[in-house]
């Protein structure tokens, strides 16, 4: 293997303090493992590679020429048509809060001339990389590491109040409107609780536009909730205390139903059984570890619920499956390999 931590790179990060999700459980967390050191990007300056994050500033790296570039797409955002709002608004809102240095009126576009300048191209699932093929030849479809996950779920008996789980961003709390229904009516013969581990204020649009708490709105959603707080040390073994983990998503949301299995497999790692919407990555998963556990209508999602609630030993037989999933097909050795490919196929 190339010794790479000869390499000068650049790193455009999600967050300059580097703890955002997207920094640590991806290229961070691989230069970590390999000991490549790199600094954050300055577009003044040549480098052996620089790493661009969804983050980047498209309007400015597409017209970097002075390295070779890697751009890591990790959001569907290719694949929300042109002339829907969000397609037509977001150039312009990048733009106005200054997360770009020129106006591009369509990000579509900008997405298409940054795969053109992209050297490489890293995404998260099958149909992201088909998208980009056209772009560009060198697409590498690479998950995020859950090694900070240590906790492990032992203890699958529940009490009379049946415990959720979800983890995630603050603003996704809104995709509970998706379950709503379902819980609603699980809730008539069986006490629930939602627990949310999360952000307790979030901005709705671009991290900048209208503050909204995090709590008030998951509670137009379902009554019974608790909050806690995102943390390294806590939050595993809390979530592994939970029953079973929910994660709803609008199937009828491009952008959000194509989302990779990131947050299924972070449950499943902990041994976690997990419910979901069936987006393609998670159907794909679920199929490739064995299980059933993904609900496309309100009545699935009552049945799914109902049944895994009343039987203890098919959620052990879920987290069980789920975790030995992980560990064979998801391991960081495997995450690791994948990003040195990345790295050889230009270098």
């Amino acid at each position: 293997m190339t010794d790479f931590k000869r390499l000068r790179v650049g790193y455009v990060p999600y967050s300059q303090s580097l703890d955002s999700p997207g920094d640590r459980r991806r290229f961070v967390f691989y230069a970590g493992r390999r000991g490549i050191p790199f600094e954050v990007a300055d577009p003044s300056k040549k480098y052996d590679v620089v790493v661009a994050s969804g983050n980047a500033d498209l309007s400015l790296w597409t017209r970097y020429q002075g390295s070779p570039l890697f751009f890591d797409y990790i959001d569907s955002y290719f694949a929300v048509p042109c002339l829907s709002v969000r397609g037509l608004l977001r150039g312009v809102a990048h733009f106005s809060t200054g997360r770009s240095r020129w106006l591009q009126l369509i990000h579509r576009k900008s997405l298409e001339r940054m795969f053109q300048r992209a050297d490489a191209v890293i995404c998260a699932t099958t149909e992201q990389r088909q998208q980009v093929l056209p772009y560009c030849r060198n697409v590498h479809a690479i998950l995020d590491s859950h090694a900070l996950y240590h906790s492990t779920k032992t203890d699958y008996s529940a009490g009379d109040i049946f415990r959720l789980v979800w983890e995630g961003q603050p603003q996704n709390v809104e995709h509970f409107g998706v379950i709503a229904r379902a819980l609603k009516s699980v809730g008539k013969d069986q006490k629930l609780e939602l627990n949310l581990v999360t952000n307790p204020r979030y901005f709705r649009f671009l991290g900048k536009v209208w503050p909204r708490d995090t709590m008030r709105v998951a509670r137009s959603f379902f009554n019974s909730i608790h909050f806690h707080h995102w943390d390294e040390i806590t939050s595993p073994s809390f979530m592994t205390s939970c029953d079973m983990a929910v994660i709803p998503l609008p199937l009828d949301d491009p952008f959000n139903a194509g989302k990779p299995e990131n947050k299924l497999l972070i449950f499943w790692k902990m041994g976690i059984p997990a419910i979901v919407s069936a987006t393609p990555a998670y159907s794909r998963a679920m199929k490739a570890a064995g299980l059933s556990m993904d609900c496309r209508t309100t009545e699935e999602w009552i049945i799914a619920l109902e049944k895994f609630i009343k039987n203890g030993e098919l959620r052990r037989q879920a987290g069980i499956q789920g975790k030995a999933f992980v560990e064979t097909h998801h391991n960081d050795e495997i995450l690791v390999t994948q990003w040195d490919a990345l790295f050889s196929s230009i270098l």
